[in-house]
């Protein structure tokens, strides 16, 4: 055993910074941050033309999923370019819409829905963690329909 009174202060300092620095040479970096520090930035905007999609007009796809309700929708899609590494992405609206919603990541793609609002006076962006690919990332429109019977629209 180490009579440790026998070594002086400045001793038994350089002693602990050495073992310090062997912990934080042994134990990976990304193991002493915590996981929410890790890619809290948000890239972009990708925002939507104004244009792309407003030929999407679907209401004949009511149903077909529990987002597209008979009281209107619409489906987002954003393509990431090919081969993206995006791991999280939100939709944020203005205009005659607002809010910010979640988006569905599948493949090279993430999908969005929202409740149907005027398309004309309607602004949109996206927001994401990680990056594009090297293809040619956009925001459109895949289907929508503003809800039958509600004076938009009508069978």
């Amino acid at each position: 055993m180490v009579n440790l009174k026998r070594y002086s202060w400045g001793a038994k300092l350089g002693a602990f910074m050495v073992i310090v620095g062997l912990v934080f040479l042994l134990v990976p970096v990304d193991m002493l941050v915590a996981d929410e520090e890790i890619n809290t930035e948000w890239n972009g905007p990708m925002i939507w033309d104004g244009e792309q999609g407003l030929d999407s007009l679907r209401c004949d796809k009511i149903g077909e999923s529990p987002e597209r309700k008979a009281d209107g929708w619409i489906h987002w899609m954003f393509t990431m370019g090919g081969q993206p590494n995006v791991t999280e992405a939100r939709l944020e609206l203005n205009g005659s819409g607002s809010g910010s919603y979640p988006g569905k990541i599948t493949g090279g793609s993430v999908h969005f829905f929202t409740a149907y609002f005027d398309v004309e006076t309607l602004d949109a962006k996206v927001w994401y963690k990680g990056n594009l690919g090297p293809g040619n990332p956009q925001l459109t429109i895949s289907d929508y329909c503003p809800g039958i019977n509600t004076g938009n629209y009508s069978f």
